[in-house]
């Protein structure tokens, strides 16, 4: 039971949060473009800086299959996830429109990967994990941009894909994990 109330805590802040920023948006506190330049923010400064405070010093990543592992379960565990859901789309929902078979491919097939098991693993377990967590990050993002995305947008072009992979909490990742291996990370 202590378990579920550590779970609780770490997880309904983050509803709260969603729920407020949804709440600030309906009455026009935050307008579109303030959104679009706080998840900006988001994903190429504050994401980043977190994964260097939770990657360069990590130990656990002296274990060279904390560095293979994860990212490869991640990229298949989320392209699995989507063509199976696919798959069954394709079965059950012959008769509704296309695009919403992909819709339902899509969202069936991806799950949730950083804001509700973040602030889990940071409750119940140390950073060395939480660091583990974003290696496996980066093998979701991979399959959601290889798979997902092109699926969706009916076909994306390689260099598109690659664009949308080399995204800054990547770069910053791969960069950490180097520095990790390099054994630099006390000078971060």
């Amino acid at each position: 039971m202590e378990t579920i109330s550590i779970i609780l805590g770490a997880v309904i802040p983050v509803y709260l949060i969603v729920a407020l920023g949804f709440a600030l948006r309906k009455r026009e506190i935050v307008s579109g473009e303030t959104e679009k330049t706080l998840f900006k923010l988001l994903i190429n400064l504050w994401v980043p800086c977190l994964v260097v405070n939770v990657v360069a010093r990590n130990p656990a990543f002296d274990n060279k299959a904390n560095i293979i592992w994860p990212p490869l379960m991640g990229f298949l565990l989320v392209a699995t996830g989507i063509l199976i859901s696919w798959f069954f789309s394709k079965i059950f929902l012959r008769k509704v429109e296309k695009r919403s078979v992909k819709a339902f491919a899509y969202t069936t097939g991806v799950f949730n990967y950083g804001y509700i098991p973040i602030p889990i693993i940071s409750a119940l377990f140390d950073q060395a994990t939480l660091g583990v967590l974003f290696v496996f990050n980066v093998g979701v993002e991979v399959g959601l941009w290889m798979f997902g995305m092109p699926m969706m947008a009916g076909s994306n072009s390689v260099r598109q894909v690659i664009k949308r992979i080399l995204n800054p909490p990547l770069i910053a990742l791969v960069c950490c994990v180097l520095i990790r291996i390099l054994d630099l990370g006390e000078m971060i």
